[in-house]
């Protein structure tokens, strides 16, 4: 009841990921990144 849509329909993922010009924790460079660290710190941490 109250709700009429299929719940079958309404099972697809929606992965959204937001990115955002800031400044990298790890290296202080201003960067296209979410989170609070850039990719390449990412990995050279392994993180």
């Amino acid at each position: 009841m109250g709700d009429s849509r299929d719940t079958n329909e309404g099972d697809r993922e929606i992965d959204l990921v937001f990115e955002w010009h800031q400044l990298c924790h790890a290296c202080g460079e201003r960067k296209w990144f979410s989170g609070l660290i850039c990719d390449e710190c990412r990995n050279r941490h392994r993180v």
